[in-house]
C-alpha cells in the first residue's frame, strides 16, 4: 500500500540471511526471508517492501543493517546449525527426482518413515516443542537446504505435530 511502492530484495553469499533477519526483528526490522527455489536457482534473500513513509527511517535502518551484518559475519556457526546441516544432508538424500509414479510412491513412503524418525529430534532443536520461537532464522535455514517435496513434508509434519500438541 502506498504509491509507488517497491518491493526489493537481496542475497549474499558471505551472510547468513535467516539470521541477519533473526537479528533485525530484535531491533524492530521486519525483513522478510525467503528459502529460494533450488531447482529455480534462485538463492536465498531478504524481500523489503518500500514505501514513503520509510523516508523517514531509511538511514536508521541501514546503520542497523550494516551493524546486524557484521555482528552475524562474526557470530560462529551454533550446534543447532550443524544439527540441521546434518539433518538437512540425510533429508536432502530423499529428494525425487524424474522416476516412474511406483518410484516416486516408494521414495514419499521412505520420506514418511524418516520424517516419523527424524521429525521429533528437528521439533526439539529448533525449539518447537512449546510453540514457535521469536527467531525464525533456523526453521528457514533448514528448509532452503531441502528439496521443495521434502521441505513441504517437513513443514506439514510441524504443523501437525504443533496442531497435535496444542501449541
Amino acid at each position: 500500500m502506498g504509491e509507488p511502492s517497491v518491493i526489493a530484495a537481496f542475497t549474499s553469499e558471505e551472510v547468513n540471511l535467516f539470521r541477519l533477519s533473526d537479528e533485525m526483528a530484535k531491533k524492530g526490522w521486519i525483513i522478510q526471508p525467503q528459502k529460494g527455489i533450488q531447482n529455480m536457482k534462485i538463492p536465498p534473500s531478504l524481500h523489503l517492501t518500500i514505501t514513503p513513509i520509510h523516508d523517514e527511517t531509511v538511514d536508521a535502518m541501514i546503520e542497523d543493517l550494516k551493524a546486524c551484518t557484521e555482528a552475524v559475519k562474526k557470530m560462529p556457526p551454533s550446534e543447532t546449525e550443524r544439527i540441521l546441516e546434518t539433518f538437512g544432508l540425510i533429508l536432502g538424500m530423499l529428494a525425487p527426482s524424474e522416476m516412474d509414479i511406483a518410484t516416486m510412491g516408494k521414495l514419499f513412503s521412505e520420506m514418511e518413515r524418516a520424517m516419523g524418525q527424524y521429525g521429533p529430534k528437528i521439533m526439539q532443536v529448533l525449539g518447537l516443542e512449546e510453540g514457535f520461537p521469536k527467531e525464525m532464522g533456523m526453521i528457514f535455514q533448514l528448509l532452503a537446504s531441502l528439496s521443495p517435496e521434502v521441505a513441504e513434508l517437513l513443514s506439514s509434519f510441524i504443523v501437525i505435530e504443533m496442531f497435535h500438541r496444542g501449541t
